[in-house]
């Protein structure tokens, strides 16, 4: 029956037929050719529960000689190491930092937005004619403030088109100058 040997991360995926054995590669105590075509892994549970596998079996990774399959398997084990597992930690530190970063700017983001809702404004100005404008700002904003995001709702024949001060939905605008500021 045809069996492959994988490199699968942490483990070694070994598939017999229908057969799937992941072996964890820190659980491996050794590899070694035995009776010269059949390669033993050692998995430290005795004899009883090491893996055989005939060399003539395998059809992934294709070797020449069992040797060379068995080098293969080694090859697999091979993490490069302390240092590399090291390295790895450092770079998954420095990941981790980068991604608390963008935590604390999102909850900084929302704690700005915190209090101003759009679903209801602070000011409507219904004075002119097919137009209404809505401000959105925390209570007790100043109308000279730049701290209002101003909505400019028109109507024509029925059809309402809602448009922001500026093209968009930041507080940065004074409530005072909403006829005069650009809409989109």
């Amino acid at each position: 029956m045809a069996v492959t040997i994988e490199d699968n991360g942490t483990r070694i995926k070994i598939t017999d037929g229908t057969d799937v054995r992941n072996v964890i590669k820190t659980q491996i105590r050794g590899i070694e050719v035995i009776k010269t075509n059949i390669i033993m892994i050692d998995i430290g549970d005795g004899v009883l529960e090491n893996i055989f596998i005939p060399f003539a079996n395998v059809t992934s990774p294709v070797k020449p000689d069992p040797a060379s399959l068995r080098d293969a398997i080694l090859a697999f084990l091979d993490t490069g190491g302390i240092e590399a597992k090291e390295a790895k930690q450092v770079q998954e530190i420095s990941l981790l930092t980068d991604l608390k970063t963008s935590i604390l700017n999102l909850q900084t983001l929302v704690s700005s937005i915190d209090g101003k809702s759009y679903y209801k404004p602070l000011i409507t100005d219904k004075s002119g004619a097919n137009v209404v404008y809505n401000g959105y700002a925390q209570p007790g904003t100043l109308a000279s403030a730049p701290l209002w995001a101003i909505e400019k709702v028109t109507s024509s024949k029925g059809i309402e088109l809602h448009t922001w001060a500026d093209g968009d939905m930041k507080f940065d605008n004074v409530w005072n100058n909403r006829e005069t500021l650009i809409y989109k």
